[in-house]
C-alpha cells in the first residue's frame, strides 16, 4: 500500500543493497511461493528505468523458473516418467503463451511510464496479499 502512497514515491534503495534484497526476497518468496511479487518490490525502489526494471525482473524470474523446473521436473520424471507424457502438451502451450506474453509486453512497455509499472506492482502485490490472507491462493 505504501508503493501507491505518493509520499513514499521518493524512497529509493541504493544500488549496494542490492544482494541483500535479492537475499530476502529469495528467502521470504521461498517460504511462501510469492518471489515475483517480493522481488518487484525491492527493484521497484532502485531507482531503475522501466526497461531495466522489466529486463531485470523477467532474468530473474526464468532464473528461479528454471532451476525449479529442474529440481521438481527431475523428481516427477523418477516417479512418474510414464505420466510425464501427458504433460507435453501443457508444458508447449504455456511456453509459446510465456512468448507471446514478452512479445506484448514489449510493445506495451514503451507506452507505459515507470509509474504506472509501479503503481501495476503495487497493484498486483495487494492483490495477492489479498488472496493470501483469505487463503484465496
Amino acid at each position: 500500500m505504501l508503493e501507491l502512497w505518493p509520499r513514499f514515491q521518493a524512497l529509493a534503495f541504493p544500488p549496494h543493497w542490492l544482494p541483500l534484497g535479492g537475499m530476502l526476497s529469495g528467502f521470504f518468496g521461498g517460504l511462501s511461493g510469492n518471489q515475483g511479487a517480493l522481488r518487484s518490490a525491492f527493484l521497484v525502489k532502485l531507482g531503475l528505468s522501466k526497461e531495466a526494471f522489466v529486463a531485470t525482473a523477467a532474468v530473474s524470474a526464468v532464473l528461479v523458473d528454471a532451476v525449479r523446473l529442474i529440481v521438481y521436473g527431475v523428481g516427477f520424471l523418477a516417479e512418474h516418467f510414464a505420466r510425464s507424457q501427458q504433460l507435453i502438451l501443457p508444458v508447449a502451450v504455456g511456453t509459446v503463451c510465456a512468448f507471446a506474453d514478452a512479445l506484448i509486453g514489449k510493445r506495451v512497455l514503451r507506452q507505459a511510464t515507470l509509474r504506472t509499472v509501479q503503481a501495476v506492482v503495487a497493484s498486483m502485490m495487494l492483490f495477492v496479499g489479498g488472496g493470501l490472507a483469505l487463503g484465496i491462493l
